[in-house]
């Protein structure tokens, strides 16, 4: 039988990379939306940041059934890490520690834990502070992380 699954194989464990510590042993949250659907309609900041993983779009390259051209998708997405529950120039001293911690993270998990073949920050943007709004929240600082994923499935589909 023939394994179609592809970026259902991967998502939440890119999500779980920003797992990270950010003070006091406290985590960032990372619900995952694959393997259970814990993405939320509405975040609560109070608690702490969440991070937020989506697909953008997807470039394939594939032959034939018995090609020898391999079955690549190359996957862009990105990731909404939300931060603080308003836009108070205050907060930047929390904020930026965040992009090495970021950069930290990503640069440890390469592979996924070896499920894609690479996973990378976007060379040309590969992290921008902006004013984010999800659901009926305030708008509220947060970092954009753009990536993307190399995934080989040759033999699977």
């Amino acid at each position: 039988m023939t394994d179609t699954r592809s970026i259902e194989l991967w998502l939440d464990v890119l999500n779980s990379v920003f797992a990270f510590e950010y003070g006091r042993g406290q985590v960032v949250r990372t619900p995952n939306c694959v393997s259970k659907n814990e993405f939320p309609e509405a975040l609560s900041l109070a608690d702490g940041p969440v991070a937020l993983s989506w697909p953008l779009t997807v470039k394939a390259t594939y032959g034939a059934a018995s090609s020898s051209i391999p079955t690549v998708l190359i996957w862009s997405g990105e990731t909404e890490l939300h931060l603080t529950p308003d836009i108070k120039k205050t907060n930047l001293s929390f904020i930026l520690p965040f992009f090495g911690r970021i950069l930290a993270a990503a640069k440890a998990n390469l592979t996924l834990g070896g499920l894609v073949q690479h996973f990378l920050l976007d060379e040309e943007n590969a992290m921008s502070l902006d004013i984010l709004q999800y659901g009926n929240e305030a708008p509220h600082h947060g970092i954009v992380i753009h990536w993307e994923v190399k995934q080989n499935l040759s033999g699977q589909i």
